[in-house]
């Protein structure tokens, strides 16, 4: 009987498991992609191409960018500062009521 629980018991815990995001290597989606029927490949392809593409560009080193990053970066110190802020107890008290402090 006692196997009979312990049985039970792995199979509920099997869920939670499932619920986790797995995390694919590029290797495994690869695998995963090579292994899709041609037609799929096709749609799979005809989604990518709808999303829209991320560029990476170098930083604007101009002086007057940089003059601009720093003025806003003051704008935004002097908003924090203006602002009264606490600590993390008091801010998840204040967001959560009595049930953090429980």
């Amino acid at each position: 009987m006692a196997l009979a629980q312990k049985k039970k018991k792995r199979t509920a815990a099997k869920p939670r498991a499932a619920q986790r995001k797995l995390r694919m290597t590029y290797r495994q989606v690869l695998a995963r992609v090579r292994a899709l029927s041609p037609a799929d490949r096709e749609r799979l392809r005809a989604e990518l191409e709808k999303q829209p593409r991320v560029y990476i560009l170098k930083p604007d080193l101009s002086p007057e960018a940089v003059r601009r990053g720093q003025q806003m970066a003051a704008e935004i110190r002097q908003e924090l500062a203006a602002q009264v802020t606490g600590t993390l107890e008091e801010t998840m008290i204040e967001l959560r009521g009595r049930s953090w402090m429980s």
